[in-house]
């Protein structure tokens, strides 16, 4: 028996970045919760909040995402269209922002009547192998 595969891929249809003044969709399959102990707070990873700080901890600590299956590159050069194309249309991935709550300062947005971070730190040493020695 002869077998032959002659898929073509469709072709990419651009990326649209969402409105970041309307409310942001999350395009995951169950609800999603914010999670949060007395030290951490785990937030639905929102680019038009996070990435900047994302991009920031990346520039200072690349080392940080060699185990990532894609290039660090396209993380700090246009994370927005990245996690638009890769993670938020794929509604099986729910990204996370973990928050130091230490480090955390929060407005109140009028406007929209949100809450805005204005000091935010992604715990990204967390992907990083940690070892602990105990005496």
């Amino acid at each position: 028996m002869r077998v032959v595969n002659k898929f073509v891929a469709p072709p990419k249809s651009p990326v649209v970045l969402p409105d970041p003044s309307a409310p942001y969709d999350i395009n995951f399959r169950f609800p999603v919760r914010e999670l949060e102990s007395d030290r951490i707070k785990l937030t639905p990873f929102v680019p038009s909040i996070h990435s900047r700080a994302l991009r920031e901890a990346v520039e200072l600590r690349p080392d940080l995402l060699q185990y990532l299956p894609w290039p660090p590159s396209s993380l700090v050069n246009d994370y927005d269209t990245h996690y638009e194309s890769l993670m938020r249309s794929d509604p099986s991935w729910c990204v996370f922002a973990i928050l130091d709550k230490s480090k955390l300062t929060e407005q109140m947005d009028d406007t929209q009547g949100k809450q805005q971070t204005q000091s935010l730190d992604i715990l990204l040493p967390s992907l990083a192998p940690t070892r602990q020695v105990l005496s």
